[in-house]
């Protein structure tokens, strides 16, 4: 994932977006930051939030990728064109884009920075941000007699609402990261940056991750009748195979994981389903993405809630678990098998 630590912002301007309601104001200066805490602080607002990100995007256009707007504005910044008449570019062709009742005014920065790590290698990178929602905070006016704060409005340096890092690469084109806290408008993504998933391995092992959780998780019980433990069952066998495995084979997998050959259709016909509706195409091999399989794995957990008073874990062997009924009490229970307590 992102790595940030060691990175440095080189130019940073910062325009005001208006949404047709409200004036654009577009800045015709860099923001200078001498102060080594306001560097910091910065850097972290710019890059934190994709520090987590999995998905990887790359530009494109429905007649040629050259002819993205945003696209060839990241190239002049690479190129080292005037930066500060880039982002105005930048500005100008978001405040276009943004030109709807539901859409919000807010800040746009525009940054370049040096040595953002991703996957140990090192970038150039873009950081183009834009907030929305605006924070109420105290300002401490506090002096040596009393203490004292004032109400001020202003832009929270814990979050923003929409987001695109570019890592420039030399041989596979830019690689973006992209943020966005609202998809019911959907013109940060589709509108403005004209963007589409990249085929590699942290989406391959995401996709068809995210897939797999879908299906047994929703859509299983609508044709087999499962217990919570086989469902259990099916996902941690199928991290599992995750874990363990550096290449991704759909044939391999579907026959380890489903065995009967009436799950294994039903799988596929819902997997031909999800492609269509999320408008993805998974791949049948790929390399699998060891850091995207950690942090997915997380979400596979499989926990039995109990009335309020117990929760199980499932992680393991379903045959070391089993249910019941006890008549005299008219209670269902569960046994559990284990050779040593921790």
């Amino acid at each position: 994932m992102i790595e940030y630590k060691q990175a440095s912002i080189k130019n940073l301007v910062v325009h005001k977006i208006g949404n047709g309601k409200e004036e654009t104001i577009l800045s015709d200066e860099e923001l200078e930051f001498d102060d080594e805490i306001a560097h910091s602080v910065l850097k972290n607002f710019l890059l934190k939030t994709f520090s987590s990100q999995i998905e990887t995007y790359t530009f494109t256009h429905p007649v040629n990728v050259e002819l993205n707007t945003v696209l060839k504005c990241c190239t002049d910044i690479f190129t080292k064109q005037d930066f500060v008449n880039v982002s105005i570019d930048i500005a100008k062709y978001l405040e276009e884009a943004s030109r709807h009742p539901n859409i919000k005014a807010g800040e746009l920065f525009v940054a370049k920075l040096d040595e953002v790590l991703f996957e140990n290698n090192s970038y150039r990178a873009i950081a183009i941000i834009k907030t929305e929602n605006r924070e109420t905070f105290f300002e401490d006016k506090t002096s040596s007699q009393s203490f004292g704060v004032n109400m001020k409005d202003g832009i929270s340096t814990a979050k923003f609402d929409k987001g695109c890092l570019v890592l420039g690469t030399e041989d596979e084109g830019y690689l973006l990261f992209v943020v966005d806290s609202n998809r019911d408008t959907e013109y940060w993504r589709s509108v403005f940056l004209n963007i589409k998933s990249r085929s590699d391995s942290n989406n391959s092992t995401n996709n068809y991750m995210s897939l797999t959780k879908n299906f047994v998780t929703k859509h299983l019980n609508e044709r087999f009748e499962l217990s919570t433990t086989d469902k259990a069952d099916y996902l941690n066998r199928s991290v599992e195979y995750f874990k363990t495995n550096e290449q991704f084979d759909e044939k391999q997998f579907v026959q380890e994981i489903f065995f009967h050959e009436e799950v294994i259709d039903t799988f596929e016909k819902y997997k031909e389903q999800y492609q269509e509706n999320n408008k993805i195409q998974l791949d049948d091999e790929f390399n699998i993405s060891t850091q995207v399989v950690k942090k997915q794995a997380k979400s596979f957990k499989s926990v039995l809630k109990l009335d309020n008073n117990f929760h199980i874990y499932l992680h393991g062997d379903k045959q070391l678990i089993e249910k019941g009924f006890d008549e005299e009490k008219n209670m269902n229970y569960y046994k559990v098998y284990f050779r040593s307590e921790q």
